[in-house]
């Protein structure tokens, strides 16, 4: 069962990823998708290659998003997009 919890949590969080490079969504949806994502995977003991994937993500939307501009290091919409990008390789598309 956590396998599969894992798997649809990680589903979201991609769709929610590829939105976002099409210009559906925005940084604030999809920080929200993978902060719930988190919390979930989490709570249901989810393996730690989950938990730690889930936190690169937020790491990096928190870069981008920078919302109180405390970010020690930032990064661009472009460096941010070609992140996201090369984290969907393999991925498919959306379901």
């Amino acid at each position: 069962m956590k396998f599969v919890l894992a798997s649809s949590e990680l589903r979201a969080v991609f769709d929610a990823a590829h939105r976002y490079v099409a210009g559906e969504s925005s940084v604030h949806e999809l920080n929200g998708v993978v902060s719930y994502a988190r919390t979930l995977a989490s709570a249901a003991g989810a393996d730690s290659a989950v938990l730690s994937v889930l936190d690169d993500w937020s790491c990096m939307i928190n870069r981008r998003w920078n919302e109180w501009g405390l970010e020690s290091s930032p990064i661009t919409e472009e460096a941010f997009q070609a992140w996201l990008r090369q984290q969907l390789v393999g991925v498919g598309p959306p379901s």
